[in-house]
C-alpha cells in the first residue's frame, strides 16, 4: 500500500514538473503544454497535470 502511495505520488510530481517546464506551444491559450487546435479541455487551470488531449489527469 505504502509503495502504491509513493510511486502515485512520484508519478504526480513528474507530471507537475514536465507540465511546468515544457515548453510553449503555440496557440496554448491556458498554457497546458497542448495546442489550442488540440486541446479539448481549454480553461485548464495553469499547473494542473493533463493528457495528450489538455484535460485534467485525477489521480
Amino acid at each position: 500500500m505504502i509503495k502504491q502511495i509513493l510511486k502515485l505520488t512520484a508519478m504526480a510530481f513528474a507530471m507537475v514538473v514536465l507540465s511546468s517546464s515544457a515548453a510553449s506551444v503555440l496557440g496554448d491559450q491556458d498554457q497546458d503544454g497542448v495546442e489550442d487546435a488540440v486541446d479539448r479541455c481549454p480553461n485548464t487551470p495553469i499547473g494542473v497535470p493533463v493528457d495528450q488531449y489538455g484535460c485534467p489527469i485525477f489521480i
